[in-house]
């Protein structure tokens, strides 16, 4: 169900509970049936593998093939390496950043992964408990407020001044205002803004919610669940990432053409040309 989509009546009855919470006997059911709310570790890549993945971008391709031509014209025309050396460390110093930034990323799962056990409040019967976060379930509403780690996928029900920081999740540095009004139209991650997503944190206000995702069913859960693949799916951060990287391209490869061919009716040198277009 796309939750986020869905009034808060439709959710409920999805979810087979209500705003009085599940019975403590139907919570130990659903925690039998689906497992804990937790994320299992992922399939570690090596250092070597994750570093050479950096130079897999379109543009690095083209930067490589910059200073490739950048070193056989300067050595042609007996000129220093100055731009060869210097687009070389842009691509390596690239890398360094990408890897550093992947392993940020790889070390912030696995310490959600570890994560210890919060307690969180949770309504069952209509009482107030506080639950261990492993222990919660798809249909348990639980109560939040600043300061909270969101414990699993959830569907605000109500809010009160509710900001979210969701960096670790989607990137966004700015912390999100939620609401609990239904979306009509399909958004991104990002733009979900009456959903609470796993392993972000709430920086102001309070909410009450029901789980609609646990475990490895979270976002964070399938990153994770992806990340112990081999040939694992890229996040929608770099498919944006990448999706620049391919127009940027375009347009360079664009412009080097449109240089070569002014160079050619100009009747510029050749190698000069070439070194204007790189």
């Amino acid at each position: 169900m796309v939750y986020y989509q869905k009034n808060i009546k439709e959710v409920l009855k999805n979810l087979n509970t209500n705003e009085k919470g599940l019975s403590q006997k139907e919570a130990n059911q659903r925690l039998k049936i689906n497992g804990k709310n937790k994320i299992e570790d992922t399939k570690k890549q090596s250092k070597l593998k994750k570093f050479l993945n950096q130079f897999k971008d379109l543009m690095i391709l083209l930067l490589f093939l910059a200073s490739i031509f950048s070193f056989v014209v300067s050595k042609i025309n007996k000129e220093p390496y100055t731009d060869t050396i210097v687009i070389l460390l842009i691509v390596i110093l690239n890398a360094i950043i990408g890897y550093m930034q992947e392993e940020k990323a790889d070390k912030a799962i696995q310490s959600l992964s570890k994560m210890k056990t919060d307690q969180i409040r949770v309504k069952r019967n209509n009482k107030i408990y506080q639950v261990k976060s492993e222990d919660l379930v798809k249909g348990d509403i639980i109560i939040l407020e600043a300061g909270d780690i969101i414990p699993a996928d959830s569907r605000i029900i109500k809010q009160n001044a509710l900001k979210v920081d969701e960096s670790a999740l989607t990137g966004e540095s700015m912390q999100i205002e939620k609401t609990s009004k239904t979306i009509t139209k399909e958004k991104d991650l990002s733009e979900r803004n009456n959903m609470l997503y796993k392993g972000t944190a709430i920086t102001y206000g309070k909410a009450i919610a029901v789980i609609c995702e646990t475990g490895k069913d979270t976002e964070f859960g399938k990153i994770a669940e992806t990340l112990k693949q081999e040939n694992h799916e890229i996040t929608p951060l770099q498919k944006k990432v990448n999706e620049i990287s391919k127009f940027l391209s375009t347009i360079i490869i664009g412009i080097i053409i449109i240089i070569l061919i002014i160079g050619i009716i100009k009747n510029m040198p050749k190698t000069e040309t070439i070194m204007l277009a790189i």
